[in-house]
């Protein structure tokens, strides 16, 4: 196994791709448990930017100033410039909306048993 822990400093704007194979949580002191509310994600600035240092390419995002303000504790601040992961902000978006929509889909289940309970009910009393 190789373990690097690499410090990386910037002069202006860099940007990479990652892959994290250190995931494993016998690795890990897991300290709590996060949850981004949908509001704070539905809220989150979507951007088309082209960087300031002359690269034409639009890219799309979002701001880490935005995100300072949030339950995401993401964002650090390097070279007086507030930087954050993409990968971990999207994962936590993720993660959180589908546990919002497994949530609805239990309500909605509830709800159409109920309804189908009051339809045999008014069924009953019609017959009667």
């Amino acid at each position: 196994k190789l373990y690097v822990n690499v410090s990386m400093r910037s002069s202006g704007i860099s940007y990479a791709s990652s892959h994290n194979n250190t995931s494993d949580a016998r690795l890990k002191n897991i300290i709590g448990y996060e949850e981004v509310s949908i509001e704070t994600i539905a809220s989150a600035p979507l951007i088309k930017f082209t960087w300031k240092n002359g690269d034409s390419r639009v890219h799309i995002g979002t701001t880490a100033q935005y995100w300072l303000g949030t339950e995401l504790h993401d964002v650090i601040e390097q070279n007086d410039y507030l930087s954050m992961d993409y990968a971990t902000t999207a994962l936590a978006g993720v993660i959180s909306v589908a546990r919002k929509v497994m949530t609805h889909e239990e309500e909605i289940a509830a709800l159409k048993r109920r309804i189908g309970e009051l339809e045999n009910e008014i069924e009953t009393l019609k017959a009667a």
